[in-house]
């Protein structure tokens, strides 16, 4: 007798694209889609790397795509939106990130988890063209890593947003 081939259930990801790149999240791990708007400094953190936004009446983190990618500055322009992230399950924990454009919705099947803390997990065809596939826990992980060695660690009992 064969044993059934098993198949990976396709997931609905968000392409979107950062100084040229494409990237995709899962689109659980998305909560909003907003256009970009101001980004107030916060103090002790450099404002290359982000700041605070008024959404809808709530201050949200603002973590910029150079930062958290590993992208060069100059190849990064204006960006278009804000996606507010947050790991699914958690709306707790959460953050926003200006991207260049978004692309659309798109269903890939996810191959097998890649190790280690880069929060690119895949590269796979995603809408006939490479997409690195982000991984939304290594994404805040790295976001609170990068505001903690700016600004130094939270006190105990801080730190529900990034």
């Amino acid at each position: 007798m064969i044993a059934p081939v098993a198949t990976a259930t396709a997931l609905q990801f968000l392409a979107f694209e950062v100084g040229g790149s494409r990237y995709a999240l899962p689109l659980a791990a998305v909560v909003e889609v907003a256009d970009f708007g101001p980004v107030a400094a916060v103090p002790g953190l450099p404002a290359g790397l982000g700041g605070v936004t008024n959404l809808h009446g709530e201050a949200v983190p603002v973590l910029h795509a150079a930062s958290l990618l590993g992208i060069p500055w100059e190849e990064v322009p204006d960006p278009g939106h804000l996606l507010v992230i947050a790991e699914p399950g958690s709306e707790a924990l959460r953050m926003a990130m200006p991207v260049d454009r978004v692309i659309s919705l798109a269903e890939h099947a996810p191959g097998p988890a890649v190790g280690g803390p880069d929060v690119v997990v895949e590269r796979a065809s995603v809408l006939g063209r490479i997409t690195a596939i982000l991984d939304p826990a290594r994404l805040l992980a790295r976001a609170r890593e990068l505001v903690q060695q700016a600004a130094g660690p939270l006190p105990a009992g801080e730190g529900d947003s990034v």
